[in-house]
């Protein structure tokens, strides 16, 4: 499955070329911390079509939020690969002595409130555990364009618990003192 990333015109290109002098967006929630810039005027309305700048598909899934440093917009995705963990198959159900009574699909005493009929659990955990490797990798984008600068794989393992089920193996934000980036 693959995500489109669409960055959204605030307005006007010029609004956004103020934007960019004034301050990076190079963490989570902003230059403020608190997700907003003062000459920032965005749009009250957006879709697939009207307020987009431009849009770039990105391999994988993630719910990490988007930073950007000077032209660049770098964000982070996790893509299954075909690759499975020796001793197991793609396709077999997570050993109960992977995880811990608290973090089991349906226990409504586990962190999140539990889960209900079928499992899944809400909690941090509570997916199944998977067996398959991810690559865990960075993109950059051209923020004025979209036209992709490069990308890298951080790193390739196999995740050591299930996530979320409305959450992805790369939801942390990545955040940038403009020489290093830094991932958790």
């Amino acid at each position: 499955m693959k995500y489109v990333l669409a960055f959204v015109l605030f307005a006007s290109v010029n609004a956004l070329s103020v934007v960019a002098q004034e301050a990076n967006w190079d963490q989570w929630r902003g230059p403020n911390r608190n997700g907003s810039v003062e000459s920032g005027k965005p749009p009250i309305e957006w879709n697939m079509e009207k307020n987009i700048v431009w849009k770039a598909e990105v391999p994988g899934k993630s719910s990490s939020t988007p930073i950007i440093h000077g032209n660049q917009v770098i964000v982070l995705s996790a893509v299954k690969t075909d690759r499975v963990k020796e001793g197991t198959s793609a396709d077999q159900p997570a050993a109960a002595e992977n995880r811990t009574p608290e973090r089991a699909p349906g226990n409504a005493k586990g962190p999140g409130g539990g889960g209900g009929p079928g499992g899944g659990g809400r909690g941090f955990g509570c997916g199944p555990v998977p067996t398959n490797y991810y690559q865990f990798l960075v993109f950059s984008y051209d923020r004025a364009t979209g036209a992709k600068q490069g990308e890298k794989i951080l790193n390739e393992e196999v995740p050591h618990e299930g996530g979320h089920q409305k959450n992805t193996y790369a939801s942390s934000s990545p955040t940038t003192d403009g020489k290093h980036m830094y991932v958790d």
